[in-house]
C-alpha cells in the first residue's frame, strides 16, 4: 500500500466488528509510534494497552460516556511525562509534550491503516476520570485514546478543500507564486476531483 493510500485508508472509524488485532500488529504499530520526532529526544511520551473489557467500560465512561468505544478490540491511551519535559523546557513543555503525543497518535493510526485496521482518535474526556482508570501517577498526564480494531464499513475518499484555500507563498494570504513556484491553481484543479468524496 503507498503511502497516500493509507493516509486515505485512514478515518474515525465508530463502528467495529469483534475480530482481535493481533499482539504482533500492536508491536508494530507501537513501535512504528516511537519514531515520531519529539522534543529533544527525551520521549516523554507514555502508551497503555487496554484490551481488558471491565477496563474498557471504565475508560469509555471517562470519555464522556462513549460507549460505542467499547467495540473496538483494544485502546491505546497516550500520556506524557509533562514533569520530565519541564526539566528541559520550561514553561514550553506544554505544547511540546502535546505536540510529541500527537505526532505519536498519528504514527499509530498511519500504522493501523497500513495494517487493514481502523482507528479514532479520542480527545474529550474527564481528565480526572480517566487519570483513575489508568492509575496514572501524578507526573503523568492524558492526552489521548485511540480505538484500534477492525470497522464495519470501508473507508471512503475525503473530502478536502483546496490547496490554493490554505497555503500562501512568504507572508500569510500572498497568493501570488514567484515565477519558479508551483502553480497552486493549476495543481489543485487535478487535485480537488479526487479529494471531494468524504468528510474525516
Amino acid at each position: 500500500m503507498e503511502f497516500k493510500e493509507i493516509l486515505n485508508r485512514r478515518y474515525s472509524c465508530k463502528s467495529y466488528n469483534d475480530k482481535e488485532v493481533k499482539n504482533n500488529d500492536v508491536i508494530q504499530i507501537l513501535e512504528n509510534a516511537i519514531l515520531a520526532p519529539n522534543a529533544g529526544n527525551l520521549q516523554a511520551w507514555r502508551f497503555i494497552i487496554i484490551r481488558n473489557e471491565e477496563k474498557k467500560q471504565e475508560v469509555s465512561i471517562a470519555c464522556l460516556q462513549q460507549k460505542w468505544m467499547n467495540q473496538a478490540s483494544i485502546f491505546i491511551a497516550i500520556a506524557e511525562d509533562l514533569e520530565y519535559v519541564k526539566l528541559h523546557y520550561g514553561k514550553r513543555s506544554d505544547l511540546y509534550c502535546a505536540q510529541d503525543s500527537s505526532l505519536a497518535a498519528s504514527n499509530i493510526m498511519s500504522t493501523a491503516a497500513s495494517l487493514d485496521l481502523d482507528s479514532c482518535f479520542i480527545s474529550a474526556f474527564d481528565e480526572g476520570m480517566l487519570r483513575n482508570a489508568l492509575s496514572l501517577p501524578e507526573n503523568l498526564k492524558p492526552y489521548c485514546v485511540i480505538t484500534i480494531g477492525y470497522g464495519n464499513k470501508k473507508s471512503e475518499e475525503k473530502k478536502r478543500r483546496s490547496l490554493y484555500d490554505f497555503v500562501s507563498f512568504n507572508t500569510y494570504g500572498n497568493k501570488i507564486q514567484s515565477k519558479n513556484s508551483f502553480s497552486l491553481k493549476n495543481k489543485t484543479k487535478k487535485l480537488v476531483k479526487k479529494l471531494t468524496k468524504h468528510t474525516k
